[in-house]
């Protein structure tokens, strides 16, 4: 009964936390958004994924249309689960503000970065919070609750609305069936199997669990909880329900079209991350990513994950969750491998691994004193515990002052953008040149610049090359200076992953950083962009 008592209040105590966090978020993200474009400015990915979420919820010609506009969402970069979800998130608004309810861009990407990120985030943290602590204390499972909802790649993540919150929980509830399981090889298996099935439609993720799995099926052959015929049978089991999960959260692969068109864009998504985009990268597993500046921003550096890595390891050696903690060190290890060898490493791509990882910190004893005869063993065993508390309080404290700032700059960002203050500086100086009809302008990714009367913009995936501004024939060109100054590099050739295609782009880029681009003239420039006006 006391021990059930404790569980409860420990559950009160963490929505108390988790209703905190949530409404922190709401105002923050209200931001940047004002209209689909000035997503470009902030976030790209939210710029591409957003005319698909919009497009699932408008009706068609017919309930053929309607239908199909909701399935076939077309940009098959993320998986059917996250456009799923994002649509249902929107189904309300939609229903109750009826014809004209995309016009309401702030509160649609409000509730897309509340509900895809910042929810299931917190959810996915409730399950690793449980799985370490079984909330049997409130104050050591609000301690690590709280440790986890503020790492700075954790709340930079719930300032966007993208797939890796989702991912996350994929690993969390994965862990969380297997842990149900306990080794009987049963239901939770088998739901553990399909929610891994998912989690490969979702961001390729459940394939990470590849070393897991078979782990934990040989654990319990060693451990003579499960015999060699049924481990083989569920280890096919396991495999069958996994491919199900995928189909079944994925039904666009039962349509032969549209499974050609996600199997050709997961194939560009392995060579583009295996090699880079315009640029092919070549990095060591150090160079950029666990000894940056980022990383230790973000996630406290690579001495606090070699910390990390050795709570880890003392947990299976010693403590009672050993099975849990072992799956742990099987997930991230594959992981680590995938992330070391990828040609980018954005923060949130740690996420899957670190949140598991740091989860251990909860399965540590504080022992009680020792007595004055007791060995350097019993001394070690209680004085290790306290030095990492005090090591995990001042990172907290870290973390928290990083958060306030990130907070604040997100709380004021459409007023400090570069890209929105380029944008109004250069409506200002074409205010004469629109009044005799429409200005067809081309610009940059990043480059803010809403769709309006007496403007037709366009932007390309592929950026600009003379052929493209042949094609279009704009009568302004807006390129940002990030992108002048990294494309018209002497040596980037050497690097190109499409060479014919980079050089194309570089003989623009390097005469847009001479100013000299053909039939066009310098109208603007500041440290964001330029600006260039077609010579009449």
């Amino acid at each position: 009964m006391e021990e059930r008592a404790s569980t409860k209040g420990t559950i009160i105590c963490l929505a108390a936390i988790s209703l905190i966090i949530f409404l922190l978020f709401i105002p923050v993200n209200l931001k940047g958004a004002q209209d689909a474009e000035m997503l470009s400015a902030f976030e790209i990915d939210e710029f591409a994924q957003y005319p698909h979420v919009i497009r699932m919820l408008t009706p068609g010609g017919s309930f053929y249309q309607t239908l199909r506009n909701f399935f076939v969402y077309e940009h098959y970069f993320y998986g059917f689960p996250f456009y799923f979800f994002s649509a249902l998130a929107l189904l309300p608004l939609r229903l109750i503000i009826g014809s004209g309810w995309e016009a309401q861009t702030p509160l649609i990407v409000m509730l897309l970065r509340q509900m895809i990120s910042v929810l299931p985030m917190l959810a996915a943290i409730w399950t690793l919070v449980w799985l370490q602590t079984r909330f049997k204390s409130a104050i050591k499972s609000a301690a690590l609750f709280i440790f986890l909802a503020i790492l700075p790649a954790v709340v930079l993540n719930n300032l966007w609305w993208h797939i890796d919150s989702l991912a996350v929980l994929v690993v969390a509830l994965v862990f969380l069936f297997l842990d149900r399981d306990q080794q009987r090889y049963g239901k939770f298996f088998y739901i553990a199997a399909l929610i891994c099935g998912v989690g490969v439609g979702v961001k390729y993720i459940g394939f990470v669990f590849g070393l897991a799995v078979p782990v934990y099926l040989i654990s319990g052959l060693i451990a003579k909880k499960v015999s060699l015929a049924k481990a083989a049978f569920s280890a096919l089991t396991f495999l069958v329900l996994m491919a199900g999960g995928l189909v079944a959260s994925n039904p666009l692969l039962l349509l032969p079209m549209e499974r050609a068109a996600i199997l050709h864009t997961a194939q560009q998504q392995f060579v583009e991350t295996g090699t880079g985009y315009f640029i092919a990268y070549q990095q060591n597993p150090f160079s950029e990513s666990l000894l940056s500046k980022s990383f230790r921003i973000h996630y406290g550096g690579f001495i606090f994950l070699l910390i990390a890595l050795t709570t880890l390891v003392w947990n299976i050696v010693t403590g009672k969750n050993r099975l849990h903690n072992g799956l742990i060190a099987a997930f991230i290890l594959p992981m680590f491998l995938i992330l070391m060898s990828a040609a980018t490493r954005r923060t949130h791509y740690f996420l899957p691994l670190a949140l598991p990882l740091y989860s251990t910190f909860g399965a540590i004893q504080i022992e009680t004193t020792p007595g004055l005869k007791a060995s350097w063993a019993k001394y070690w065993k209680y004085l290790a515990p306290l030095a990492l508390l005090v090591i995990l309080a001042g990172q907290s404290f870290a973390f928290a002052r990083q958060d306030v700032q990130y907070y604040r700059e997100a709380l004021t960002r459409e007023e400090t953008s570069p890209s929105i203050a380029f944008s109004r500086k250069v409506m200002d100086l074409l205010q004469n040149d629109r009044e005799g009809g429409t200005l067809r302008v081309y610009k940059d990714w990043k480059i803010y610049f809403p769709q309006q009367p007496g403007f037709e913009v366009h932007m390309d995936w592929d950026l600009a090359t003379y052929e493209l501004i042949e094609e279009l024939d704009p009568d302004v060109i807006l390129l940002e200076y990030d992108n002048i100054h990294e494309f018209s590099r002497e040596s980037i050739l050497e690097q190109a992953v499409d060479p014919e295609h980079l050089a194309a782009m570089q003989r623009l880029y390097q005469d847009a950083n001479n100013n000299q681009i053909e039939g066009y003239e310098l109208i603007l420039q500041d440290d964001y962009g330029r600006a260039y006006l077609k010579r009449r």
